[in-house]
């Protein structure tokens, strides 16, 4: 997604400047000299849906309601990449064979749920009066 992201802001000069220079630039996981191709943007939307579904999941089994379109799917981006992460941490290993998708989502939903309970404990979500 970096490259995609990068290519989309960086100025049209220094993608002009920097396609030329060499190997040691294209090997730079920042620099895009292409604009993203269709299966690109097929792929961010579909981890879109996929944070979106585990947020939402999450959201209702750690909180006991939604946290509206845009809080669910930050809860389950940041989840899954949370869950990610404790997954390499732990050694844990996990895949659903010819199901990748479902696979990332439990990982997703199950980091999600991790973060919004953390939240919960340090006294986040909760209504003031």
């Amino acid at each position: 997604m970096w490259r995609g992201a990068v290519w989309a802001l960086e100025p049209e000069g220094i993608i002009a400047a920097t396609r030329n220079a060499g190997p040691a630039v294209a090997s730079n996981p920042f620099f895009a000299a292409e604009p993203p191709g269709a299966p690109y943007i097929a792929w961010t939307a579909v981890w879109i849906l996929v944070g979106l579904v585990a947020g939402a999941l999450a959201s209702r089994v750690a909180l006991g309601h939604g946290l509206g379109l845009l809080g669910d799917l930050v809860a389950g981006i940041v989840g899954a990449f949370l869950g990610g992460v404790l997954a390499e941490v732990l050694k844990i290993k996990f895949s659903i064979n010819g199901h990748p998708i479902i696979t990332e989502m439990i990982v997703a939903f199950v980091g999600a749920v991790i973060l919004l309970f953390v939240l919960r404990m340090l006294g986040f979500g909760r209504k003031h009066e």
